[in-house]
């Protein structure tokens, strides 16, 4: 399996990592206690157009008291994301 061989992917998985980027912003954003805190509206419209990547990251930080963990969700769901897309754009064989 070659992994970001066309120009496709490697597009596709920069785009992909600068979603979740932005997710993880919006995450980590959110509480006043945080410490990339702004204001929660934009945080908020953040979260919202990053929805699919950024949702049990989401979730877990409502929830749990440590941010560790959130850093470790996104990274899955990156790892995740990454394997779509580039199964998503990869070149199909005429065999």
């Amino acid at each position: 399996m070659k992994i970001l061989k066309t120009k496709k992917q490697k597009i596709g998985s920069l785009l992909m990592i600068t979603y979740n980027l932005l997710g993880l912003v919006g995450v980590l954003g959110l509480l006043p206690k945080d410490p990339f805190y702004w204001d929660s509206t934009y945080s908020g419209c953040l979260i919202l157009l990053t929805l699919p990547v950024s949702l049990v990251s989401f979730v877990y930080h409502l929830v749990g008291n440590s941010l560790y963990p959130v850093f470790i969700i996104q990274g899955i769901v990156l790892i995740l994301s990454l394997l779509f897309i580039n199964d998503l754009t990869k070149e199909k064989d005429d065999c």
